[in-house]
Order: structure tokens, then C-alpha cells, then sequence
């Protein structure tokens, strides 16, 4: 009965776990695809990486600009604003500072589409998914331990060798019981024997 018993527990015990296992092995699985489907929505395989490149060219135009306005300053020493080469410099300027104003509403606008935005929804969907898979290694590893303590379980209650019909009764042993019943009649006799040869030489 208590081997039964064990066996159920520990089947229901890993049963559980198995469940548990299941269910988030499926939170994995939607998890991933979330990430998938967010990276094919927005053409991004990765915002954060793409919000680091907008940085670079930010960077780069910003240098460009500081060298246009340098050349400019030194072109204004000795030109007038009008003259065509500083034309052309102002040009460039305005140029620059458009495409500085472009890949800045990139990283951050009133829009939703901008990578700011991305980069932080993204970065929710990865970490949801990492999170699932952490939960999924421990599920794993917590399921092979309930399986060993099944095991372990079973084998702790187990019968360690079945009953078998014994080859002579234990109870009652009849021969010494016999022996001593015989034993204490003797006895006795020999008591009351004393007692009469005492009581007859006391009447002589």
C-alpha cells in the first residue's frame, strides 16, 4: 500500500512539473515570435544597433558642420557675405544641418515610428523573452530533480524482500510448552508428597 501510494505522489509530482514545463515552453515559443514578428514589422534586426549607426552619422554631420563654419569664418575675414564662395558654404551649412535635423526626428519625434521608441519596446520584447527562457532552463532542471526524487522515493519505501510461507509456526511451540507444563506437574506432585510425609511424621 505505501508503495502505491509513493507511486502516485511521485507521478503526480512530476506530472506537475511536466505540465509546468508545457506551459512554458509555450511562453518561450510566443515570446521568440514576438520578437520575430516586432523585427519584421519595423525591417529592424536590431533598433538598438540602428539608433547606434543614427548616432554615428549624427556625429559625422556635426564634424562636417564645425569644419563648414570654420571655413566660412575664415572666408568672411577677407570676403563679403555675398560673394560665391561663401554662398557656397552657406549652402552646404543649410545642407548639413538638414540632414542632422533628419536622423535627429529618427531617434526622437512625436511620432511613434521613431527608433527611441523602437529601441525601448524592442528591448521589452527581448527581455520577455529572455525571461521566459531563463523560467524555461529552471522548469527543466527543477522536472529532473523531481524525477530523481521520485525515484528515490519509491525506492525508500519498497519492500526489501516479499513475504514468504514460513517452513514452522513461531506460535504457540507446543514441545516446550509441553516440556514445561510437565516440568511444573512434577513439581507439584513432588510438593504435595513433601507435605504428606511431613504431616504423617508429625501425627507419629
Amino acid at each position: 500500500y505505501m508503495n502505491m501510494v509513493a507511486r502516485r505522489l511521485a507521478q503526480e509530482q512530476v506530472s506537475f512539473l511536466e505540465t509546468q514545463v508545457g506551459q512554458i515552453s509555450e511562453r518561450v515559443m510566443q515570446a521568440r515570435q514576438a520578437v520575430l514578428a516586432y523585427q519584421n514589422e519595423r525591417n529592424l534586426v536590431s533598433p538598438q544597433g540602428t539608433a547606434e549607426n543614427v548616432f554615428g552619422i549624427i556625429n559625422q554631420l556635426e564634424g562636417q558642420l564645425t569644419t563648414l563654419n570654420t571655413q566660412r569664418g575664415a572666408l568672411l575675414g577677407y570676403l563679403n557675405p555675398q560673394n560665391s564662395s561663401v554662398i557656397e558654404i552657406d549652402l552646404q551649412v543649410a545642407s548639413v544641418k538638414k540632414q542632422i535635423a533628419r536622423q535627429q526626428a529618427r531617434l526622437t519625434s512625436s511620432e511613434r515610428q521613431t527608433l527611441n521608441r523602437a529601441v525601448e519596446e524592442f528591448t521589452r520584447l527581448q527581455m520577455n523573452a529572455e525571461f521566459a527562457q531563463d523560467m524555461y532552463k529552471t522548469s527543466l532542471a527543477a522536472l529532473e530533480k523531481g524525477r530523481v526524487d521520485s525515484v528515490r522515493t519509491v525506492k525508500m519505501v519498497s519492500v526489501l524482500q516479499s513475504p514468504t510461507q514460513p517452513q514452522y509456526p513461531m506460535e504457540p511451540r507446543r514441545i516446550y510448552n509441553t516440556a514445561v507444563f510437565i516440568l511444573a506437574t512434577l513439581m507439584l506432585a513432588g510438593i504435595v508428597s513433601l507435605l504428606h510425609t511431613i504431616i504423617r511424621e508429625h501425627r507419629d
